[in-house]
């Protein structure tokens, strides 16, 4: 359903607080739409790991509405898009960052020193719809392979780094050996059909 209000602030549950918030033309009109990063708020479920540093587990999410003259009209209302990741047991923060350019929205979710994934949507008939999905992989310090999957071109491209050792001990260029091989899919992707972001198995959605 897509509810209409004066104020986007109607779309914001008690139980969430907003963490970011940007506005740009989502949907080509020139209005500026905007898109919310949230963050459920419950108090218990901040927790230290094993090395002592503080973790939020509390789900994050998104909304998005979209300016339709004095109104507001929501898009998309996710409050558990994002959680905590872990590795080898041990739980870690995750950082979001959003950026809407040139009418897609940009949502990077980065695993910090392990990588990261690049999600960009696009709106289509009253959707949001993912038309690339990029991921890093981070080793040692440097980006050791990058994986996108352009469901536009219906290809999928990868960087991947062949002198790994060469770059670490002994400070040489980075050197990337690329490859791509053509896609096919259904359809694509909706931002709700994916719900949870980290739960995500990208390998299932095309062929």
């Amino acid at each position: 359903n897509h509810f209409r209000s004066t104020s986007y602030h109607t779309f914001i549950p008690s139980y969430v607080t907003i963490t970011d918030s940007i506005r740009g033309d989502i949907d080509g009109d020139g209005k500026k739409d905007i898109v919310l990063l949230t963050e459920q708020n419950d108090k218990n479920m901040i927790t230290k790991n094993e090395y002592g540093e503080l973790i939020n587990e509390n789900p994050r999410g998104l909304i998005i509405a979209l300016k339709r003259g004095e109104n507001y009209v929501l898009v998309s209302a996710m409050h558990n898009c994002f959680e905590p990741f872990q590795s080898k047991n041990t739980v870690y923060n995750n950082e979001l960052n959003i950026e809407i350019k040139n009418k897609q929205i940009k949502l990077y979710c980065s695993y910090g020193r392990f990588g990261g994934t690049e999600y960009t949507f696009a709106f289509n008939k009253k959707k949001m719809e993912l038309i690339t999905y990029k991921q890093f992989e981070i080793d040692l310090g440097i980006t050791v392979k990058e994986t996108l999957i352009d469901f536009q071109l219906r290809q999928k491209t990868i960087w991947e780094c062949v002198n790994v050792s060469d770059v670490v001990y002994n400070e040489a260029s980075i050197i990337y050996n690329e490859t791509k091989k053509k896609i096919t899919y259904d359809r694509k992707l909706t931002m709700t059909e994916i719900g949870q972001f980290t739960e995500l198995n990208i390998e299932e959605y095309y062929r």
